[in-house]
């Protein structure tokens, strides 16, 4: 019994001491630490025509008051980036083919993206970029312009060509 009684009272007075201490709290921090990147921007041109699928200079659309015949595109894509206002420079020179005694002819052109505004070489357009991502393409066309129509007319056959260089600039 004298056991049992020892027990309990040292029992008691470890249980009372846990009752009554302090409690024992600790604590640390960390730190989460987190980035998103913004993805490069990319810009692609994609041709429509090729050599064996050549536009005919002389086809109506092709006036210069036509709706142009399909040349291009250009493709933008872009992931978490700012907002941006970005500049389009399409530059080229003259339709050129030879004639018969392998003299240059040359048939003068525009370019568009929407078929209403007709740009010349040098000619600009412009795109916005939200802050975001983006996925944007654009068609281009090409029309001949009223003296390019009649150069066309009384040019020989053959085959006549221009490289279109589209340039994409962020303002």
């Amino acid at each position: 019994m004298k056991k049992v009684l020892v027990l309990l009272i040292a029992f008691a007075i470890v249980g009372g001491v846990a009752l009554f201490a302090d409690p024992i709290t600790k604590s640390d921090s960390l730190v989460v630490y987190g980035i998103i990147g913004a993805g490069d921007p990319t810009f692609t041109v994609t041709d429509s025509t090729t050599e064996s699928t050549a536009i005919d200079l002389l086809h109506d659309d092709m006036d210069s008051t036509g709706d142009g015949r399909e040349i291009g595109n250009w493709a933008f894509t872009a992931a978490n980036s700012p907002a941006t206002t970005y500049t389009i420079k399409y530059t080229f020179s003259k339709l050129e083919g030879k004639d018969s005694s392998n003299s240059s002819v040359e048939i003068d052109f525009v370019v568009s993206e929407d078929q209403d505004t007709w740009l010349a070489n040098g000619g600009t357009t412009t795109y916005v970029a939200a802050s975001g991502n983006h996925d944007e393409s654009r068609t281009i066309y090409a029309r001949l312009t009223a003296g390019g129509r009649a150069t066309a007319e009384q040019a020989p056959n053959g085959k006549y060509q221009s490289t279109v260089y589209v340039e994409l600039t962020s303002n």
